[in-house]
């Protein structure tokens, strides 16, 4: 399946996905309850010219797998994940294959239902995983009902779309505002789409759905975020964020790609580039 990028920018986004989530993953287990979800999940493979590579589900499961095996503590809390897809039978039927395919070549237990691993002081570790085929303002409605109804467990939230038109922005704002100390967002979107969907909002009468003009308008969305922006990849700009209330104490250089605080000099010049035109960069600071 194709989703969301280019063959330059996917492995580095899945490298990307591991990562983060490994680190958050790390960073909350000691949460009674911790919660994953992929909001466009796909069908956990991507298509590229060359071949196929994992989706963001195999990413994210390999991120939650190197923090259980790197673990000294036994599991005294619960992890589950939830896999969602807009478009019927991606997450529902031909991604449970794909997880378990995963699985297997990992040496795990096969479960569609689960993730079983064994800590590094060989004690094991479950984390449940569900499927669901439901729109994102569906979703955000039944993340709210959690959040009201279970105090003690912590979200993050993978928001890869197809395009940002999909997203519904006006409800994660909200959800941000209400539960920012315990909910994050990881965010993959190019640049350069939002770029050119603000400039056919204002050349056209048609009434589009609230989205972001640019990646900074994105950030005043989530008021007072701390968190990541990775350097851009690619023409379409490629880059992803991680919004959070708890400010990470320095940048994340992995193997692909360049994460900036989003608070430091070098991400504020990231943000600043990726939300003006190349006319309009050249204009303010006479280069591209």
């Amino acid at each position: 399946m194709k989703q969301g990028s280019g063959d330059l920018s996917t492995p580095i986004k899945q490298s990307g996905i591991t990562g983060l989530i490994n680190m958050l993953s790390t960073r909350w287990k000691g949460v009674k309850r911790v919660f994953f979800i992929d909001m466009y999940c796909g069908t956990g493979k991507n298509v590229l010219s060359e071949g196929e590579i994992d989706g963001s589900p195999i990413s994210l499961l390999s991120g939650l797998l190197k923090t259980i095996k790197s673990s000294n503590t036994k599991q005294e809390y619960g992890w589950a994940v939830l896999f969602n897809d807009i478009s019927p039978g991606r997450a529902n039927f031909i991604l449970p294959v794909n997880v378990m395919a995963w699985q297997e070549a990992n040496n795990l237990v096969i479960d569609k239902n689960k993730l079983t691993a064994k800590t590094k002081l060989n004690d094991t570790f479950e984390a449940y995983i569900s499927y669901s085929c439901a729109s994102s303002n569906d979703i955000i409605q039944d993340i709210k009902w959690h959040l009201e109804n279970s105090k003690n467990t912590h979200l993050i939230i993978m928001i890869d779309p197809n395009g940002p038109k999909h997203v519904n922005w006006n409800e994660l704002k909200l959800l941000w505002d209400i539960y920012k100390k315990r909910v994050e967002f990881i965010i993959h979107i190019s640049a350069t789409t939002l770029k050119r969907v603000s400039k056919a909002k204002r050349a056209t009468s048609f009434s589009y759905s609230y989205m972001p003009d640019h990646i900074g308008d994105m950030f005043d969305v989530f008021s007072y975020c701390g968190g990541w922006i990775r350097e851009p990849v690619d023409k379409d700009q490629w880059t992803m964020a991680l919004i959070s209330n708890f400010e990470p104490k320095h940048g994340w250089n992995n193997k692909t790609a360049s994460f900036h605080k989003i608070s430091s000099e070098k991400g504020q010049e990231v943000i600043t580039k990726l939300s003006l035109t190349k006319a309009e960069w050249s204009e303010h600071y006479g280069c591209e």
